[in-house]
């Protein structure tokens, strides 16, 4: 007879600054609760984040189902603390100005499609497509400074963490867009198009 393996195997890992991104990428445990809370499927989240497999999203749901007050808790307390240092960074005369950008992995692809089609001309590249897919974001903000891009994220977990610091030791960034997740993706367009 056979044994029935019943160990599920989640791809999680924790960032050394304490975020939780799906193993492998950039992509956080935030984005896929997020797309799953308003109803995607994880084959609609596949979509939205083809960098990841389709198995793994399903795990990363599971996970999210068997422990959920945790999960709720840990994204309450890193949203408060996004917050406060996104404010920081808006604040701070220092940031370059630039218009091209770098688009974490971490961003809805649905959202870049859109505005590719609406802006055919636009200037940017993924963290995947320069080869960025597993970097830290200190090392994200670094080569956007480098390349006069903008870092485009949902991210509020830890780049601005990341960003101020690099701010505090008197380095130029680029800028940093966070995204709520929370927008539409016309919402999102629709206001990316407005500063343009």
């Amino acid at each position: 007879m056979r044994t029935l393996e019943t160990t599920l195997f989640v791809p999680l890992t924790v960032t050394e600054s304490g975020a939780i991104r799906i193993k492998g990428s950039r992509v956080s445990l935030d984005s896929i609760v997020h797309h799953f809370k308003l109803g995607a499927t994880p084959e609609q989240i596949a979509h939205s984040f083809p960098v990841l497999q389709l198995a793994d999203i399903y795990a990363v749901i599971a996970f999210y189902l068997n422990n959920r007050v945790t999960v709720e808790e840990y994204m309450k307390r890193q949203d408060a603390e996004a917050d406060t240092l996104q404010q920081r960074i808006e604040s701070d005369p220092r940031q370059q100005a630039a218009t091209a950008q770098l688009v974490d992995q971490d961003f809805d692809q649905d959202i870049l499609r859109g505005l590719i089609r609406r802006v055919p001309n636009l200037d940017s590249v993924t963290a995947y497509e320069v080869g960025l897919s597993e970097a830290v974001d200190s090392e994200l903000l670094v080569w956007a400074a480098k390349e006069a891009r903008v870092l485009v994220t949902h991210d509020r977990t830890t780049m601005p963490k990341y960003a101020a610091e690099l701010i505090a030791e008197g380095e130029k960034i680029a800028g940093v867009i966070i995204v709520p997740r929370r927008l539409s993706i016309s919402q999102v367009i629709d206001e990316a198009l407005l500063h343009e």
